[in-house]
């Protein structure tokens, strides 16, 4: 049934085509994207909400063949008026797709509509801001604290909060 859904589809012959099918019930609109995504082809999947999105990121890797990676970009689950930041976690996971993208030419990228509608960092400033480490790296002490401490993290004993604070003291 699916197949022939997605053979008989009016699907676009160039980039920045849009088209859209469904709605389905159940995991079938994970099955459906997952016979979509292809080994050269990056895809971009606009979720409904953020339970839609976290439901698809959960369900694809089922149907998908090894080597096509699921990629989330979460929402950031505040309101524009809230007195507070969203959660670390969000904001890492942000981050780290926005830096991973530029770079991608393959793989599923689930978005909920709602993030969307925010502005995002220029691609040259989230990859001139990230510090990348790899096992085995030599640093420049001096440097790399300088690095930190410009990034916003603050120089403290014991690191008390992920993302905030790190142990630069002994380095």
């Amino acid at each position: 049934m699916y197949a022939t859904l997605i053979d008989n589809s009016p699907w676009p012959d160039q980039s920045g085509s849009r088209t859209g099918i469904g709605p389905f019930f159940g995991a079938a609109d994970a099955h459906c994207i997952a016979e979509l995504a292809g080994p050269e082809r990056l895809l971009l999947v606009v979720a409904a909400d953020t339970a839609s999105a976290l439901t698809l990121e959960r369900e694809l890797p089922f149907f998908l063949p090894d080597g096509i990676e699921v990629l989330a970009f979460p929402d950031w689950e505040t309101l524009p008026y809230d007195n507070f930041s969203p959660h670390q976690d969000i904001i890492s996971e942000r981050l780290s797709t926005l830096y991973r993208l530029p770079a991608l030419t393959s793989g599923v990228l689930i978005v909920p509509v709602s993030t969307l509608m925010h502005r995002l960092p220029p691609t040259a400033y989230v990859a001139g801001s990230s510090l990348v480490l790899d096992e085995g790296q030599t640093l420049d002490v001096d440097q790399f604290r300088d690095s930190l401490l410009f990034n916003g993290y603050i120089n403290v004993e014991t690191a008390a909060q992920c993302g905030v604070s790190v142990l630069i003291d002994s380095l």
